[in-house]
């Protein structure tokens, strides 16, 4: 054997010189694999075992190589998929995997037949590339994978985060003066200061001129007369 064969999972068959020169000369003709699939959450893209196989499959079939053989079974408790590329030789390479189980988003382990199917697709996606080689367009799938997390966190992060404090509302400021005046009845003099500073917030737009209008309807009557203003500063 060529391979070590006491490394858990990784077999061949005694001789591989062939299947290696083959093998060599079907990655010369490899087409970069495209990535179509797209996961919405994670908001990264990723190959689908639809695009290995076009990617890779005429350049194999063409040298000797049908599609790698697929099977699960188990070790000891443990489900794994054993993959095999083999050479119209007869000469062949195999190698092992664990399926790995589907969590769901409470982290509770799925069993369901979809749970399944997903976790062998993936599984056979992985022998592929591992026995028969090959390269994705664009960024590698675990930078895409990391970036599109790091986006994730950044946005579940923004989503917790405490509002910023709203300014106060032009109604609320109307509500203070208001009060104000209320408490100045007694005080005309001052009660004409608030006017004014009440005058310049409607030049500046804090205060609408209604509101101008509504305060002196309702504290007009008790502002001083211009002497007594000039008398009193």
């Amino acid at each position: 054997m060529e391979l070590d064969n006491y490394i858990r999972g990784v077999t061949s068959s005694p001789d591989t010189k062939q299947l290696v020169t083959a093998l060599a000369k079907a990655q010369m003709e490899y087409k970069p694999i495209k990535k179509t699939g797209r996961n919405e959450y994670g908001k990264f893209d990723y190959s689908t075992l639809g695009d290995i196989c076009v990617a890779l499959l005429p350049a194999l079939n063409k040298h000797g190589f049908p599609m790698p053989v697929f099977q699960t079974g188990y070790m000891g408790t443990e489900l794994v998929m054993v993959g095999r590329l083999m050479h119209n030789t007869g000469e062949w390479l195999s190698c092992v995997l664990p399926m790995r189980d589907q969590i769901d988003k409470n982290g509770n382990r799925r069993e369901d037949n979809q749970s399944l199917e997903a976790a062998s697709t993936y599984t056979k996606k992985q022998l592929f590339l591992q026995l028969a080689g090959g390269w994705s367009v664009g960024a590698e799938d675990l930078e895409q994978a990391e970036e599109a997390h790091s986006q994730v966190n950044a946005e579940i992060a923004k989503e917790k985060a405490p509002a910023p404090a709203p300014k106060a509302a032009k109604t609320d400021l109307f509500k203070r003066v208001e009060n104000k005046c209320k408490t100045l009845i007694k005080l005309p003099v001052e009660l004409a200061k608030v006017f004014a500073q009440a005058e310049s917030l409607a030049e500046s737009g804090d205060l609408t001129a209604d509101e101008i209008s509504k305060l002196r309807r309702q504290f007009g009557a008790l502002l001083p007369k211009e002497e007594e203003v000039a008398g009193a500063v």
